[in-house]
């Protein structure tokens, strides 16, 4: 879908609603606004039959199409919604425009008249992410990864060998083929909505040398499960699927007496790991053919929610939805995979960390995505 067709309805829509809080409902700049929401709905029907928008905190959402902020005024709808208690509203097709004049002239009322009506071709309502947390049995605490006979192999040999090859040709030529990456996130889409579960489909390890390759393939499996399980359309899976496999390319210029020293960083070796996020995303920015939100996600993906992270940033910067999700990813794999140092953890353990670092290193809302997401036991059921 086009973001200039998105962007289209959020203005119209967003100064319809403006409007009415100054006019009278059948004031002309009220139904110039409904007639072109219409218009840009309809075009948008071209491609899907309904479009949805979600409020998550302060940040809009367009289902089906993307996170982030389209226009500055999406800050304006979400307010908006949100202070007439709705957080999900969708447009189906076939919507006409005395359909959403009624439905705009709703939010003229004040006090006890404040009832917001859904319609025919609007629905509204509230987004709800529920934690399902099974009962466990005490044999199954202690349940981790490592299980070769419980998983599916998402990436055979040859997939790995070429993740590995790409890889080893940025390290040692700075060269990245993004047809290759391409190709493999390709295959992902086709193989793992096939699944059951997302831990169905995470590559295993067969030595830890191959850490570096296969936590990149599971960082990607992980993140595109987390925007598939929230209707995100294959085009943007592809691209939030490359963002993920190359997050952590920016590595590959670290010396690797600092990446792989087994003791602690000094602080100017720290200096130098913590270089790697901007690193990596000039490199990217540099690299023919890779999306724009691979840039984002390679320089954000060590900020933390309330940007104790790095790199430093003001206290205003907004991370991008996908970057956070790339976070989560990169927290569950690391912890739930077979070190030299130490144990895999039980996912229910890494669960248990991600709610205690909700609201600071990770978003609230993507983390509940993500453990109602693993715990699913068929994707949107």
């Amino acid at each position: 879908m086009d973001i200039k067709r998105v962007n289209n309805m959020i203005i119209n829509i967003t100064a319809a609603f403006k409007n009415m809080q100054i006019y009278e409902p059948t004031h002309q700049l009220i139904e110039r606004s409904v007639i072109k929401t219409i218009d840009a709905l309809n075009d948008i029907y071209n491609e899907l039959d309904e479009v949805t928008i979600m409020i998550i905190e302060s940040e809009l959402i367009v289902k089906n199409f993307q996170f982030g902020k389209l226009v500055t005024c999406s800050m304006n709808l979400a307010r908006t919604l949100k202070e007439h208690g709705i957080e999900r509203l969708t447009f189906t097709k076939g919507i006409q425009k005395d359909e959403l004049s009624r439905f705009v002239a709703d939010f003229k009322k004040t006090g006890k008249e404040l009832t917001i009506r859904a319609t025919k071709h609007i629905m509204i309502g509230k987004v709800k992410v529920e934690a399902k947390i099974a009962e466990l049995a005490e044999d199954d605490k202690d349940d981790n990864f490592d299980d070769a006979d419980k998983a599916h192999e998402l990436m055979d040999r040859e997939e790995f060998e070429k993740l590995q090859e790409l890889y080893i040709s940025i390290q040692k030529h700075k060269k990245l083929n993004i047809v290759g990456i391409e190709d493999i996130v390709v295959h992902f889409i086709d193989t793992f909505k096939q699944e059951l579960s997302p831990l169905l489909s995470l590559a295993t390890l067969k030595s830890f040398d191959e850490y570096t390759y296969v936590h990149a393939a599971n960082v990607c499996i992980l993140t595109m499960a987390q925007a598939e399980f929230l209707n995100f359309t294959d085009s943007v899976l592809h691209d939030i699927g490359v963002a993920a496999m190359v997050h952590d390319v920016g590595k590959t210029f670290i010396p690797e007496e600092v990446l792989n020293k087994k003791g602690k960083l000094t602080p100017e070796e720290w200096g130098i790991m913590m270089s790697h996020p901007t690193q990596g995303a000039k490199y990217l920015a540099n690299t023919s053919g890779i999306p724009n939100i691979a840039v984002l996600v390679a320089y954000e993906h060590h900020m933390k929610h309330d940007l104790s992270g790095y790199p430093k940033v003001n206290g205003s910067y907004k991370i991008h939805p996908c970057s956070q999700m790339t976070n989560i990813s990169d927290f569950f794999d690391a912890l739930s995979t077979v070190r030299p140092y130490r144990e895999p953890l039980s996912k229910y353990k890494i669960f248990e960390m991600l709610r205690e670092g909700a609201g600071t290193e990770f978003e609230p809302f993507l983390v509940e995505t993500f453990i109602t997401m693993m715990q699913t036991t068929k994707k949107n059921a």
